[in-house]
């Protein structure tokens, strides 16, 4: 039985910019393929990456077959460059589909991958919550949430809240300069 009337989120980009991810939100589809053909229809040509229920708990990721194939190193890491799945790469909110140009990778190839929470590696979800807690400004009050995340979606790296906090105030902290936040 096929439920009717959801609503899904579909990433793609245009042939003519190939590097800036575009959303759009399907209201009334069917299934994914219907909310991919409706997509399709509103902007004809475009290359669609991936559909999903923006209701799923999850993140985007980048995503290269080809340097894949070639290397093992498909998925990108905002720091370390191409690395291998559940090597750090980073996660992305479907807000910075629109303002991040994809790297470039192997072919051009490079594409936005929906990843779920429990698909994603703990490693990747607790550099994605540390970030956040640093790009809030380190306030005290974010401290307790962050800690709350870290050990919900990453239990087997933080085995207690004093793990957790150790992880969120490490290095960063320590190389700021008069509340200067690393992105």
């Amino acid at each position: 039985m096929s439920m009717m009337n959801q609503k899904y989120t579909v990433i793609f980009s245009v042939i003519n910019n190939r590097f800036c991810g575009q959303i759009f939100v399907c209201d009334q589809a069917d299934n994914e393929e219907h909310a991919r053909e409706q997509a399709e229809n509103a902007y004809p040509g475009c290359v669609i990456h991936c559909v999903f229920k923006p209701d799923a708990p999850g993140w985007l990721r980048i995503y290269s077959p080809n340097n894949g194939a070639i290397n093992g190193a498909g998925f990108w890491s905002s720091v370390h460059g191409w690395v291998e799945v559940n090597d750090r790469e980073s996660l992305f909110d479907v807000a910075e589909v629109e303002v991040r140009v994809l790297p470039v990778s192997v072919g051009n190839d490079a594409v936005w991958q929906f990843v779920t929470e429990s698909e994603a590696s703990q490693f990747s979800i607790s550099d994605k919550i540390k970030g956040e807690y640093l790009n809030s400004g380190c306030q005290s009050s974010d401290v307790d949430p962050a800690i709350e995340l870290l050990m919900a979606l990453c239990p087997d790296l933080f085995a207690t809240p004093d793990h957790a906090w150790s992880f969120l105030m490490e290095e960063p902290h320590e190389n700021l300069e008069d509340g200067e936040v690393e992105a």
